[in-house]
């Protein structure tokens, strides 16, 4: 059994803010990436109850659209809906 991470508080937004100084601005979720700058979501690689762990090498970061693609729901979030498709998860056109 490994021993993982779960993070909360304070210390899990300082591992937000750790992570957050090496992102590149690229989604790393979709194919093709497209850049997405500061708006940006942690998703988990391995996520649910016994797999999840808020270490560096589970995280990636992604844009909303895809995120919503994986997780139904993170759609019960306040933020808005994109105002584009993501090249990944079906086009790239306006909506």
């Amino acid at each position: 059994m490994s021993l993982h991470e779960l993070l909360a508080g304070e210390d899990k937004s300082r591992r937000y803010s750790e992570m957050l100084a090496t992102f590149t601005g690229w989604c790393e979720g979709c194919t093709p990436s497209h850049y997405i700058g500061q708006e940006c979501e942690w998703h988990h690689r391995q996520g649910g109850l016994s797999g999840r762990c808020d270490c560096v090498a589970n995280r990636k970061w992604v844009c909303h659209a895809y995120h919503l693609s994986v997780h139904v729901q993170v759609g019960r979030s306040t933020r808005k809906e994109p105002k584009f498709k993501c090249p990944g998860i079906g086009g790239g056109n306006e909506v």
